[in-house]
């Protein structure tokens, strides 16, 4: 009869018998030399209920009862952590095996070693981050090295402003104090349950600071005036505007296009006419193409040209350069909107 043995001490025999099975480990793509002629970034000794509500104000999921190591690095304001996740255990950094090197714009974060049970026990593996500044955008991608198979990789990831939520371009929402976990697609698997994820459409989580908030009601076919005997359908728009106005002081009219006297009440629309700058401001039309196909997204329209070499942009007197956004464009033309987002910098 065999005697029994308990599961943490069965993870802990694996992992040594893993260990020297991995040793030498021979070089695999993504863990070449970092960059020579950067500095040494500092490694913060963080856990998991750093910087953390204990115990949580809200709504709150799974966690550790204990603080589990989360050494992390700072990159342009962000501390970025890891954890590796396998069928049978989750594992942390070993901090005392890592190294960061840092450039003007990238960092690149080594871990030759894992803990697990709260840094109570080492494992093998070894791990790299190769985080970089591209623009406006920090962008990061992770090598794992595991003598067991790896079921996820997570990036713990610290200095987020706090504020409202959109997740899959819906409408932004304050979580407050909650917790927020959200799964791609629906619901990552888990459709049951009332403490489960929430499900995602596309597969995008947006951070809306407090001063970044733009609400806006647009008026399609605001300028489509009629001499209606029955009804006066431009004092019509006035008190409807105004209305909204008084009740929602914070949201923006914007019209489709207009005539001259609803300049008086709509400060922006979509259709350019130059004699109306001094008092209104114009952006492209619903239907301006996005970047690569012409896709005119949710208009009618279709499709049209693109035009890379001017990025479909024209410098007019009142009017805001516009990037239109749909379903290829964050995976196909990145480098197309961050060109169309600079040089609305440089006009701006």
């Amino acid at each position: 009869m065999l005697d029994p043995v308990s599961r943490r001490d069965w993870l802990k025999t694996m992992g040594a018998a893993g260990a020297g099975a991995m040793l030498p480990v021979s070089p695999v793509p993504g863990f070449h030399d970092a960059d020579p002629t950067g500095v040494r970034a500092p490694v913060l000794p963080l856990t998991s209920t750093s910087d953390v509500f204990v115990p949580p104000r809200g709504r709150a999921f799974d966690k550790f009862s204990f603080d589990f190591p989360e050494p992390s690095v700072e990159f342009e304001g962000l501390w970025f952590g890891f954890l590796v996740f396998t069928r049978e255990n989750v594992y942390g950094l070993d901090a005392g095996a890592m190294s960061a090197t840092r450039t003007d714009d990238a960092l690149t974060i080594d871990a030759a070693g894992l803990v697990w049970a709260g840094g109570q026990e080492r494992a093998a593996g070894r791990l790299r981050a190769q985080v970089r500044r591209v623009g406006d955008a920090i962008e990061w991608d992770v090598t794992v090295e595991l003598p067991q198979p790896i079921k996820a990789v997570t990036t713990v990831l610290r200095g987020v402003p706090r504020g409202r939520l959109s997740s899959g371009g819906g409408e932004p929402f304050d979580p407050k104090d909650d917790e927020v976990l959200y799964g791609y697609p629906f619901g990552g698997g888990d459709l049951f349950g009332g403490n489960t994820a929430w499900g995602m459409g596309t597969p995008l989580v947006a951070v809306q600071a407090a001063d970044q908030r733009m609400l806006a009601l647009v008026l399609d076919i605001a300028g489509g005036w009629v001499n209606n005997p029955a009804a006066d359908m431009h004092e019509g728009t006035r008190r409807l505007v105004a209305d909204l106005r008084a009740r929602y002081p914070q949201v923006l009219a914007c019209g489709e296009f207009h005539y001259d006297a609803l300049l008086e009440f709509i400060p922006l629309y979509h259709v350019y006419s130059p004699h109306g700058v001094p008092y209104a401001r114009y952006f492209s039309h619903l239907s301006h193409p996005a970047p690569g196909r012409g896709s005119s997204g949710v208009h009618e329209s279709g499709f049209s040209t693109w035009e890379p070499a001017t990025l479909s942009l024209s410098k007019r007197p009142g009017l805001i350069p516009t990037l239109n956004v749909v379903d290829d464009t964050f995976t196909k033309y990145r480098d197309q909107m961050a060109a169309v987002i600079a040089r609305a910098k440089e006009w701006a």
